[in-house]
């Protein structure tokens, strides 16, 4: 059980004094008489042989019976600008520690709530008209949480509503004095223990309720740990819930034991109507769409890239895309890359539509020119940059070049063939109107790079033009109208 620091060191100090005053007497207090501790031990025991208890085989028990249900607990909207303003953050939960007997405060009735007994002694208390209450006849007038100006760590004021509370919890047969009478609800309801509560909650649409989990303590068993007790004040307990779907959320609260599976009676329902701030706003993708190349000769294989489409508070996923610009848009999944082929001369608004987790969508396009079909040959292959040192007999470590210009060249290396053509974000190529040649082709990058190899000597850490179908070396490679164009 979770221990709370009861401050008792006056209240004992009082009752000790009047122990020595009484000389131990273990008879009862006379009427008008403030009692010594050993006075009221003998009566608890006297009580205790009266209602047939051994207190020595009393087994711990969570506080029960009706009169520890808690009456007061009342839910409101935490709602920091008022209403008109913005919506409630959070639903929170007040009300009042109820255990008859436990009139220390600590959490568990025993021989210590005699203390408070003879301090508070002959005190009265005023309550709340029961009828008022569902004829709850025990509910103390005035407001818990009003000290009368005493300050937090003092105090209360005399005739503070706070004042009023506390005396009431040590008035355990709520007949409006403390006396030798509220010896009895100790002896009734000795060994209860307490150790928190916990919150029930039955939303919009559900039948029945469910425990709330502790918000502050996740381990904990109990959805509210009680505070420490404070001088001269009743114990108040909050808490705070998060509905997440609008409507009516109802709550109750029970007494509960960490160390006992058992629960007490049942609090007063209290209910709340709960709108909470509405969901976020969805932010729309960015679509962006580059197209690889984006001119040459009919037919011309193009390379659709919208992988650098962007969201910022989700993720894309679905491309869709109409690369003649037919109106019509093609799913192509979560791929953000679609190669084309355009064979006819033309104009194209290539597009793609991409939609993100909240089902919003952008668009983006990009222009496609295609030519009359040429009368050459096509060269294809990928740029490469070397990543690593490439050792003699061992396969190359590399990687896609992408965004460098690539040209065909006939054996002078002077003489250009064909159309250039840029490497699309794989690396790949495609060189159009490539003349016949009765001698060795050329592929070079004319993009300027800190370094470029043509492709009969990769070297370490430079780039290098290699096809499709090469070897290791990159010999032997053929363009798409079947004649070699290459070798070293």
């Amino acid at each position: 059980m979770l221990s709370r620091c009861i401050p008792i060191l006056v209240m004992a100090a009082v009752l000790a004094a009047l122990a020595g005053c009484a000389g131990g007497a273990a008879n009862a207090p006379a009427a008008g008489d403030s009692p010594t501790l050993a006075q009221l031990q003998a009566a608890l025991d006297q009580e205790f042989a009266h209602l047939g208890i051994d207190p020595d085989r009393v087994t711990a028990a969570v506080p029960h019976g009706p009169e520890n249900a808690v009456f007061d607990l009342t839910a409101t909207l935490v709602d920091p600008d008022g209403a008109g303003g913005e919506p409630a953050t959070g639903v929170l939960l007040n009300f009042s520690e109820r255990a008859v007997g436990d009139y220390d405060e600590n959490g568990e009735v025993n021989a210590s709530d005699l203390t408070p007994l003879g301090v508070y002694w002959r005190r009265t208390v005023t309550y709340q008209d029961s009828v008022m209450f569902d004829g709850i006849p025990y509910v103390p007038t005035g407001d818990p949480t009003d000290d009368g100006g005493a300050g937090e760590g003092n105090l209360p004021a005399p005739g503070s509503g706070a004042e009023n509370w506390r005396l009431a919890r040590v008035d355990g047969d709520a007949n409006g004095e403390i006396n030798i009478a509220d010896i009895t609800p100790i002896a009734t309801h000795w060994q209860q223990r307490l150790d928190g509560y916990q919150v029930y909650r039955k939303g919009p649409g559900e039948t029945v309720y469910s425990v709330r989990p502790n918000g502050e303590e996740p381990l904990a068993t109990v959805s509210i740990i009680p505070p420490a007790a404070q001088p001269g004040r009743p114990v108040l307990l909050s808490f705070t819930d998060y509905p997440s779907s609008d409507g009516t959320f109802e709550y109750y609260v029970v007494p509960a034991d960490m160390q006992i599976p058992e629960e007490g009676p049942q609090s007063n329902i209290a209910s709340v109507d709960w709108a909470g701030p509405p969901p976020p706003v969805n932010d729309p993708p960015t679509a962006a769409l580059v197209a690889t190349p984006d001119n040459g000769a009919a037919p011309l294989d193009v390379q659709l890239d919208t992988s650098g489409s962007t969201d910022t508070d989700g993720t894309i996923v679905k491309y869709e895309f109409d690369p003649e610009n037919t109106g019509t848009f093609t799913d192509n999944g979560s791929d953000p890359v679609l190669n084309h082929t355009y064979t006819m001369e033309g104009t194209y608004i290539a597009s793609v539509r991409v939609t993100d987790d909240d089902d919003a969508t952008d668009t983006a396009t990009a222009t496609v020119t295609v030519t009359a079909p040429g009368t050459g040959h096509k060269v294809s292959g990928t740029v490469f940059v070397l990543t690593a040192d490439w050792p003699l007999g061992q396969p190359p470590q590399r990687a896609p070049l992408a965004g460098v210009v690539v040209s065909a060249y006939a054996s002078d290396g002077v003489t250009k063939l064909g159309d250039s053509a840029p490497s699309a974000a794989n690396g790949t190529y495609t060189i159009n109107n490539v003349p016949d040649q009765a001698d060795w082709l050329y592929v070079r990058i004319d993009t300027p790079q800190a370094a470029v190899v043509e492709i009969k000597q990769p070297m370490s850490g430079e780039y290098l033009v290699l096809p499709f179908n090469a070897d290791a070396i990159g010999r032997d490679f053929t363009d798409s109208g079947g004649f070699t164009v290459g070798g070293t």
